[in-house]
C-alpha cells in the first residue's frame, strides 16, 4: 500500500483521503440514514406494518455492516462489523416475529388507501 492509498500527507501537499476512508464515510452515512428511518418508524403507531418496516430497516443495516466487513483490513473493525451485523440480523428476526404476532392477533392490516368501505381485494 503506498502513501496515497493510506491517506498520508506528503511534505508538499495536503492529505489525500484513501479509497477506504471514502468507503467508510459512505457506509457511516448509510448507517446514519437507516438509524433516522428506524427511529421515525418507531415513533409511529405500533402495528404489523410498522414492525415489518423496522425489520426491513434492520435487514438493510445488516447488509451495510456486511459491506463494511468486506472492505475493512483491520481485525478490530472486522470483529465489530461481524458483531453489528449479527445484532442487526437478530433485531430483524425479532421485529419480523413481532409483525407476525400482530397479524395473528389483529388480522392482516391493509394500507389506509384500501380501507374504504366496500373495497375487497
Amino acid at each position: 500500500m503506498n502513501t496515497l492509498e493510506r491517506g498520508a500527507a506528503s511534505a508538499s501537499g495536503p492529505t489525500i483521503p484513501s479509497a477506504s476512508a471514502a468507503v467508510d464515510d459512505v457506509l457511516d452515512h448509510l448507517l446514519e440514514q437507516l438509524q433516522r428511518r428506524r427511529e421515525r418508524v418507531q415513533r409511529t403507531a405500533c402495528d404489523a406494518n410498522s414492525a415489518a418496516r423496522v425489520a426491513e430497516i434492520y435487514e438493510h443495516e445488516a447488509r451495510v455492516w456486511s459491506l463494511w466487513f468486506e472492505q475493512t483490513e483491520r481485525r478490530l473493525q472486522w470483529r465489530a462489523a461481524l458483531s453489528a451485523q449479527a445484532y442487526a440480523r437478530a433485531c430483524a428476526r425479532s421485529w419480523r416475529t413481532q409483525a407476525a404476532a400482530y397479524r395473528r392477533r389483529f388480522g392482516r392490516l391493509e394500507p389506509l388507501s384500501t380501507q374504504r368501505a366496500g373495497w375487497r381485494p
